[in-house]
């Protein structure tokens, strides 16, 4: 199974709830050294844009995959601009866009991790 299939399938998921962030974070819990149960405590006030509406729970939850696998600021910053030209923002989208999936900010987020050298 693929990172984005992984992601997906957790996203799908109705008897436990994974937000963005969390279905990031535990797609790529093993690379960060985490066991999945300590990615999705990590991530479960990441959800819903911080839980007030800002920035991105997939985004946040990429941006700390690649800090945790010692990936360059540089590649963090250009997964943050990949993020943006994919999404048209970098908040949580407002109700009145359709609801944005994590499956490109995690396509990039496996992009960004596997050319993180």
């Amino acid at each position: 199974m693929t990172h984005l299939e992984k992601v997906r399938e957790l996203r799908a998921r109705t008897d436990i709830h994974f937000n963005c962030c969390q279905s990031v974070l535990v797609t790529f819990a093993r690379e960060m050294g985490l066991t999945e149960q300590q990615a999705f405590d990590l991530g479960a006030n990441f959800g819903s844009g911080m839980r007030c509406g800002s920035a991105c729970g997939a985004l946040t939850g990429g941006l700390m995959v690649l800090g945790m696998t010692n990936c360059p600021p540089e590649r963090a910053d250009a997964f943050r601009n990949e993020f943006r030209a994919a999404t048209g923002t970098l908040t949580v989208p407002p109700s009145s866009k359709p609801p944005m999936t994590p499956a490109s900010p995690a396509r990039s987020t496996a992009t960004a991790w596997s050319s993180r050298w």
